[in-house]
This record gives structure tokens, sequence and C-alpha cells, in this order.
């Protein structure tokens, strides 16, 4: 999700100053690994909308839905995480 809306804090979130710094990081690597992803932005209603029409249109194709699948089961944060370069997050 982009950063239009207000920063939230919980146990995952941290370092507010840093949004968009962290919202480039992960969009550069998911780009990087050729990873499928959608921008959800505004306020969470249009968000919401938005991910149920991708979901929707994911699921009316079959080729799509395989694809989809195919690609997250090969995504792992693990590994990820691991590419310090490939996020150049401020340590």
């Amino acid at each position: 999700t982009y950063i239009d809306t207000p920063w939230e804090e919980d146990d995952l979130r941290d370092r507010p100053e840093l949004r968009l710094e962290m919202f480039n990081a992960f969009e550069s690597a998911l780009k990087k690994h050729n990873r499928p992803y959608i921008l959800l932005k505004g306020d969470k209603k249009t968000r919401f909308d938005a991910a149920v029409k991708r979901i929707d249109e994911i699921l009316k194709s079959k080729t799509n839905l395989q694809s989809f699948s195919d690609n997250l089961a090969d995504l792992d944060l693990h590994f990820l995480h691991q590419q310090n370069n490939d996020f150049n997050i401020p340590q």
C-alpha cells in the first residue's frame, strides 16, 4: 500500500520518518525480482475496493491465477529480507 494514509504504530511498523524510503525500497525489490504487485492508494474503502477488483480479475482468469499463485509460492520474504542491498534501508 502507498503511504497516503496516516501512519499507525504497531509491532511491525517503526520509523515513520522513513515511510517513503521504505516504500521505495520494497517497490524496487519487487520490480528487481519481477514480482507481481498492485499499488493500493486512497482511503481504506478505495484500497479495499481496488484489492477486491484485482482479486476478482485474477480469479476469472485461470492462466493469471496459476501465474499469480506460482509467484506467491516463490515469494520468500526471508530471502527478500536477506537482500539488504536491494532495500538500502538505513540500519
